[in-house]
């Protein structure tokens, strides 16, 4: 399997890192330490996760403190490829 991480998502990484490092460096490596981890583990294991509301996409709970990130990605079998397409914390606000 070929792993691709989109702009969006790499942007959403960096975005959430700064976040939390703001508050605490530690956990800020701990946090994108565990979603790196958990993007890795879906070369081996692509059909984790939750499908996803959009068709073709699932996403993969990452445990961190009292929520959970989330990462989007869509998987195309036959090409042998998943995209991470969006990551974000499940408290956030979004539109």
């Amino acid at each position: 399997m070929k792993l691709i991480v989109s702009r969006a998502a790499l942007a959403d990484l960096e975005r959430l890192q700064a976040f939390l490092a703001g508050k605490d460096l530690n956990a800020a490596q701990r946090a994108v330490s565990g979603i790196v981890s958990a993007i890795d583990s879906l070369v081996v294991f692509p059909d984790r996760g939750h499908p996803a509301g959009l068709a073709g996409t699932r996403d993969l709970f990452v445990p961190f403190g009292r929520s959970a990130y989330i990462v989007r990605f869509a998987h195309d079998l036959q090409r042998g490829e998943i995209v991470i397409l969006r990551i974000w914390h499940g408290r956030e606000a979004r539109e």
